[in-house]
């Protein structure tokens, strides 16, 4: 049988996606009959080009289907699942151990995605539930990565994600306070999920079951190596960094159990998250999660 072409575009450049890089890497996309091609796409763009077929599948958060589905009638399908922690950190002036969230009050956080509403919604929550008011909170663009990295005067403290960080070469143990170290404050949640339109998810449903299957394996085989045996993997798909700082992420996630046992969306996960997008006004409502999330994807590809 000839290999079938899978074009898949998301946000793919974090050390958090290494399950994805794994699957690549040790060919396990190969094995299961697909010739995978990624592409780091623009964030809002991901919708649009699944629906109208200049991708295949979409790797971003479970938000973007809810979302589209609400406002424009898009239908998405989710129907598998990458990472299940916050992989954010927030980074501020302050060392991590004499920080409290109370200090922020009264002053500012840059949150610089502001076309990214998980991360507003992941921080809007977690300080909520870790301080008393909502008033640092700035949504900005265009700061640049040294400026966050210092803060440069401009705010207490700035949301940003792990490829900056190990680009700035920050200890997560040393200089910040972490939103996935709050998963004890927000759980388990569907932060990255592979989806596509509904008619590719019915026209193409053995491709989708293997692009679930691949990375699968990968949460397999991330589970049972070590942080040296998968940075090892993993460091050359991020050049511009140094291995070091690559392994001190795969060692953070790793402890944090940033990835699921399987790609099977947890239902009490969505739901969560959901409830959170709710509160944080990203929703409106919500669409019933079975008109969002194709769970038969995921319970085939491990079924084998």
């Amino acid at each position: 049988m000839s290999a079938s072409t899978a074009r898949i575009l998301g946000m793919i450049d974090e050390v958090y996606y290494t399950p994805q890089i794994v699957a690549f890497r040790l060919g396990f996309f190969r094995d299961e009959g697909l010739d995978a091609e990624f592409t780091v796409g623009d964030i809002t763009e991901l919708p649009r080009a699944v629906t109208v077929g200049e991708a295949d599948f979409a790797l971003c958060g479970l938000w973007q289907p809810w979302l589209y589905a609400e406002r424009l009638n898009a239908p998405l399908a989710a129907f598998a699942e990458l990472n299940q922690q916050v992989p954010l950190f927030l980074f501020g002036r302050v060392p991590a151990e004499e920080f409290d969230w109370s200090s922020l009050n009264g002053g500012t956080v840059h949150h610089t995605s502001v076309m990214v509403a998980s991360r507003w919604c992941a921080l809007q929550e977690l300080f909520r539930r870790r301080a008393s008011t909502l008033e640092p909170f700035v949504s900005s663009s265009g700061v640049s990565p040294p400026r966050r990295a210092s803060c440069s005067g401009l705010a207490a403290a700035t949301c940003w994600s792990s490829s900056a960080l190990a680009r700035r070469r920050c200890s997560p143990t040393r200089t910040l306070i972490t939103l996935s170290a709050g998963g004890t404050d927000l759980g388990t949640l569907p932060w990255s999920i592979y989806y596509t339109s509904r008619d590719r998810l019915r026209d193409r449903r053995r491709e989708a079951v293997a692009v679930t299957r691949a990375p699968s394996r990968a949460l397999q085989w991330v589970s049972d190596h070590s942080a040296e045996e998968i940075t090892q993997v993993v460091a050359p798909s991020f050049p511009t960094v140094d291995e070091a700082d690559v392994h001190l992420l795969v060692e953070f996630f790793l402890a944090q159990e940033q990835w699921p046992a399987t790609p099977a969306q947890d239902r009490e996960s969505d739901e969560r998250w959901r409830g959170l997008l709710m509160r944080s006004g990203v929703l409106a409502h919500g669409a019933p999660r079975a008109e969002i999330v194709a769970e038969e994807i995921a319970a085939e590809a491990i079924a084998g």
